[in-house]
């Protein structure tokens, strides 16, 4: 056998005398061989394309599947800012509805707490509140503030003994100089209207 016909896996049929059907034979081998050829080249090619398609889809559905993966990532934070705004919204309304209860509550007092962290002693959740018109129970909160009253006597704010003559005058303040100009009798009422400077 020859060189010709190694590799390709065709072989050359044993050819019987130099005869003219011989050379048919090596024209129709030779043929064959340079189809087998091409063939083979085309088949390469289209595997190569097949591979670089098959390589493409793979990495659009990679890429599909990321973006997938980010759009679920996107909706999980949508979904977490939405509890915290409404965790938020929710203490808000709570407090609002607390400020709301304390001004009832006050108005039934009649006096002020001694100081702001006295509230902390009063039951506030014990007042209802309608749902409807979101209005406080007045009458819940005036039992609330006399029970309050009673057990805490010493948390609210004392009234102030003041006397009469500390009670403000109706009249503007004065310089010491418009005070001089007064006669003596309005200077010893006035005194308490002049201005330090």
């Amino acid at each position: 056998m020859s060189d010709d016909n190694q590799g390709d896996g065709i072989t050359k049929p044993n050819a019987g005398s130099g005869s003219g059907d011989e050379i048919k034979e090596d024209k129709a081998f030779m043929a064959i061989k340079e189809e087998k050829r091409a063939l083979a080249a085309k088949n390469a090619e289209i595997q190569a394309k097949l591979d670089k398609l098959e390589a493409e889809a793979k990495q659009k559905q990679e890429e599909a599947l990321k973006q997938q993966g980010e759009y679920k990532k996107l909706w999980e934070e949508e979904q977490k800012t939405k509890l915290e705004l409404a965790e938020k919204l929710k203490k808000k309304e709570e407090k609002e509805l607390a400020l709301r209860k304390i001004d009832v509550v006050m108005q039934e007092l009649g006096v002020p707490l001694a100081k702001a962290e006295y509230w902390n002693f009063m039951d506030l959740t014990k007042i209802p509140v309608d749902e409807a018109t979101q209005d406080v129970d007045r009458n819940i909160a005036k039992q609330v503030a006399s029970d309050f009253m009673r057990d805490f006597p010493e948390l609210l704010a004392k009234k102030s003994g003041k006397m009469p003559n500390d009670a403000p005058s109706g009249s503007k303040g004065l310089t010491h100089e418009e005070w001089l100009k007064l006669p003596l009798n309005e200077k010893r009422l006035r005194v308490k209207d002049v201005i330090k400077k």
